[in-house]
């Protein structure tokens, strides 16, 4: 090192070869970690369908029950591009969404659950890009069975 520092300033800095292997590194860690964000962001979707299903399926059988009548349980379109079809009962109950993707196998006429806790059965599926999750309701409990 000499006494004006020259030395010293020119170690003070990164060399093009240092970036060029940290930038490498960064380059592989997001190449194995994009497909796997991509498969849990999948995988979320198709679990969030399933919760909306089965609450559907559950509030629609809690207001036969309450009303001691039927009260039916439709699939109607999607809204915007953000979400995806919406489960509609009769009672004028908030619409459940599906989420934007996926797919609903359901009846045109809908479910119908009966004031005893029975309903109306059903075998269908949740479709998404990357899976299908079958599923039956079982007219004698009126709860979503999935793996049918």
């Amino acid at each position: 090192m000499s006494a004006t520092g020259e030395r010293a300033a020119r170690e003070a800095g990164q060399t093009l070869i240092e970036m060029l292997v940290v930038l490498a590194i960064m380059t592989l860690v997001v190449g194995i970690a994009a497909p796997m964000i991509g498969r849990l962001l999948t995988r979320r979707s198709m679990v969030e369908a399933e919760a909306t299903v089965v609450l559907g399926v559950a509030e629609a059988r809690a207001d036969a029950v309450a009303r001691a009548g039927a009260v039916r349980l439709a699939l109607g379109p999607a809204g915007d591009g953000q979400e995806g079809a919406r489960l509609i009962t009769s009672t004028g109950r908030p619409d459940r969404v599906l989420p934007a993707g996926t797919n609903l196998d359901w009846p045109r006429d809908g479910v119908v659950f009966y004031g005893d806790g029975t309903a109306s059965a059903w075998d269908g599926a949740i479709h998404d890009a990357a899976a299908t999750r079958h599923f039956r309701i079982d007219p004698a409990r009126a709860r979503v069975d999935f793996g049918a």
